[in-house]
């Protein structure tokens, strides 16, 4: 090969990557855009998911409390209505007896 037929060679290239480079600079912006929505797109969907999963446990937790809850007070209250019953029925008794 001649010199000539080498810049002739080189020429097209060079000047078809100085053609090119430009548009790659935009191309790998929106490649990167798209690679980014991506990413945010899949945070938003998991962290949708979680905090509802959190909502979830969190009322259940709550009821689960509540219920628990009522139940010793139901309990408590049984207790002292059967004191007073007892209480009244004794004193009833002993008004009889006098």
């Amino acid at each position: 090969m001649k010199s000539g037929e080498v810049a002739r060679f080189v020429l097209p290239f060079a000047t078809t990557i100085t053609f090119l480079l430009p548009f790659d600079r935009i191309l790998d912006r929106f490649r990167t855009m798209v690679n980014v929505w991506g990413d945010l797109v899949c945070a938003t969907v998991v962290d949708h998911f979680v905090t509802a999963a959190a909502k979830k446990r969190t009322k259940a937790n709550n009821l689960n409390i509540s219920k628990n809850t009522n139940t010793s007070a139901q309990k408590q209250l049984e207790k002292f209505m059967k004191k007073q019953s007892l209480l009244r029925h004794t004193a009833i008794e002993t008004n009889k007896l006098h």
